[in-house]
């Protein structure tokens, strides 16, 4: 469903509608930017305030003009107040209020000891998830992640009907809905470039503050065109001409940032000798938008079906290397194994799922556009 030409996120929506209705808990929107979080507490806005009774809403965006004037948690307690409906009778929205000093204090402070409304944030980093360790606080946050759109999402957006016409825009350009199909692939890519400047410039530097960002840019670059590859700590540490130290940083802060996926499966061995690291960008589009970058189609297949089973909430683990590799998806009833390749296996014996690229409805292996498309609903 589309509203004023934005796609109406119905699950996410559900979610908040869910968990909306007690003033002592804090709800914390996050994922990377330009997921949609903005929009879709707009959405979200419009149909509380449709109600018999609507609530005063006080939305203020701190990546805006409201974050010129609210210096210090002082500014921000006496904007609240004032913006608030003094019964109780509001919903209060900051979006990046974590880069307001203390912002967390004050926010605690609002919801135990004045009744003034209902509070939502949205955060574009997981540092804003620190509340919690302020006193009183640990019990009353509910995260709602956002993450890029699934293919059928990407579908209903840009009017497709076939998954397979579908996939190959998709494999393109990505998930996140600033960018449409009909767009020239420059254009595009310009929009994606400048979302992905942008998180690593704000979001990322902010995120840790020692970075430079030269250093910062440059590790950001590699580990996009790099995802999926398997690297040892000089391949990180060269790519910021920097530290392994202090390169980690820089790939924590992205992942901090909800930029990129970690293999969550490494040995303890691995982790001491710092090898097998592996990294995959949490949009394809994004990691595509890089100026001479040339992604194979494969790459970009396996980055897609592990930003899938992440969307689907599962616990990831990578094994192998190159054709061989393989994506152990766990949650807390089972695990499941796949593999990608442009060719399905000839039998699945080996308890494998296959994912293959093969554009065949005989094919025995299942089709990419098949997964990405089913495992969504």
């Amino acid at each position: 469903m589309l509203r004023d030409g934005n796609l109406v996120r119905r699950p996410y929506l559900d979610v908040l509608n869910e968990v909306s209705g007690d003033h002592g808990v804090l709800k914390i929107v996050t994922g990377m930017r330009g997921v949609g979080k903005t929009t879709l507490m707009s959405q979200y806005s419009e149909e509380v305030s449709s109600g018999k009774k609507p609530p005063a809403v006080v939305d203020l965006d701190f990546d805006g003009i409201a974050g010129f004037d609210i210096r210090d948690r002082n500014d921000l307690r006496d904007t609240i107040l004032k913006s608030a409906d003094p019964k109780g009778h509001s919903v209060i929205i900051l979006h990046e209020v974590h880069q307001v000093p203390e912002w967390d204090r004050t926010v605690a402070e609002l919801m135990l000891s004045h009744d003034i409304g209902e509070f939502f944030i949205t955060a574009s980093d997981d540092t804003v998830m620190s509340i919690r360790n302020i006193e009183g606080m640990r019990d009353r946050i509910v995260e709602i992640r956002m993450t890029p759109m699934s293919l059928p999402e990407f579908m209903e957006l840009n009017n497709f009907r076939s998954p397979k016409v579908a996939l190959k825009s998709y494999m393109k350009i990505g998930g996140l809905p600033a960018v449409r199909s009909h767009m020239p692939e420059d254009v595009a890519y310009n929009i994606l470039r400048g979302i992905f400047c942008e998180a690593v410039l704000k979001d990322v530097l902010t995120y840790e503050k020692s970075l430079s960002p030269t250093a910062a840019m440059n590790m950001a670059n590699h580990i996009l065109v790099q995802s999926g590859t398997l690297m040892d700590s000089a391949d990180v540490s060269g790519a910021s001409g920097s530290s392994y130290r202090k390169s980690s940083h820089i790939v924590d802060a992205m992942a901090g940032c909800f930029l990129v996926f970690k293999n969550e499966g490494r040995s303890l061995m691995s982790k001491l000798r710092r090898n097998k690291i592996v990294y995959y960008a949490a949009d394809v589009g994004l990691r595509n938008c890089i100026k001479g970058f040339h992604p194979d189609k494969l790459s970009i297949a396996e980055n897609a079906v592990f930003i899938e089973l992440k969307r689907l909430g599962y616990s990831v683990k990578i094994d192998g290397e190159g054709t061989d590799r393989t994506l152990t998806a766990v949650d807390d009833e089972s695990s499941t194994v796949y593999t990608v390749s442009k060719k399905a296996p000839e039998s699945n014996t080996d308890g494998h799922i296959a994912i293959t690229l093969e554009e065949d409805d005989d094919h025995p292996g299942y089709l990419l556009s098949s997964f990405l498309a089913d495992e969504a609903e």
